[in-house]
């Protein structure tokens, strides 16, 4: 601890993680953990059992948010990671053990998660969907491994979607990035049908809804 530089707001470390008898390892890379939009796409600090934040640092930005079902720990990295610096030590720590009853092992907890964080981050999104197809890469993945095809098949199509948007994007000037940007998330009802997509409560009506829901807002 006597390394740590004075005024780190985190130390973030290397760790195992323990899942069905599979090892393997998490060792935080510099040049993501100090990129001001990597951490939006990918949660490149790592889970929060395993990190030391200081006090002020976590006071300053409010803590947790208790709204959040999944993710608060990566929605928490957000607000610090513009609050101060960050300390690496790429030495395994501890070991993370994904259990039956953990929140990485429900689908539901695990959905509504990253429901709440397109709901609570839309606006950094909508700025940068290079970022935002990332996460919607893991959404996919997430629902390959709770097989849930029907949510899978549309979390891919976003994913595609943004991928090829976020090209375009950086091919046109910050003017007209930012018109583009605009043009691209004002379609109504967008954020509302991508949370009931994550929510799956209407998995099936997703497709027939794309660009007007007649709900108009999620239910939470």
């Amino acid at each position: 601890m006597s390394s740590i530089p004075a005024g780190a707001s985190m130390v973030v470390s290397a760790y195992d993680i323990e899942d069905e008898g599979k090892v393997t390892s998490f060792h935080p890379k510099k040049e993501l953990v100090e990129s001001p939009l990597a951490i939006l796409g990918e949660n490149v600090l790592g889970c929060t059992s395993m990190q030391v934040v200081s006090k002020k640092a976590f006071d300053k930005v409010g803590g947790f948010d208790p709204r959040f079902r999944a993710n608060q720990e990566w929605d928490l990295w957000i607000r610090l990671h513009s609050k101060g610096s960050y300390h690496l030590v790429d030495e395994v720590v501890g070991r993370k053990h994904v259990g039956k009853n953990t929140i990485s092992s429900n689908p539901v907890r695990r959905m509504k998660g990253w429901g709440d964080m397109i709901r609570y981050h839309f606006k950094e999104y909508m700025g940068h969907p290079d970022q935002f197809a990332r996460v919607m890469w893991f959404v996919t993945m997430d629902n390959v491994r709770f097989r849930h095809w029907i949510r899978a098949v549309l979390s891919f199509s976003i994913y595609c979607a943004l991928s090829a948007a976020s090209k375009v994007v950086k091919a046109v000037s910050p003017r007209r990035r930012h018109r583009f940007c605009s043009l691209v998330f004002e379609i109504r009802h967008l954020r509302e049908l991508l949370l009931e997509a994550l929510d799956g409560r209407h998995g099936l009506r997703v497709y027939s809804t794309l660009l007007c829901h007649p709900h108009g807002q999620i239910v939470a």
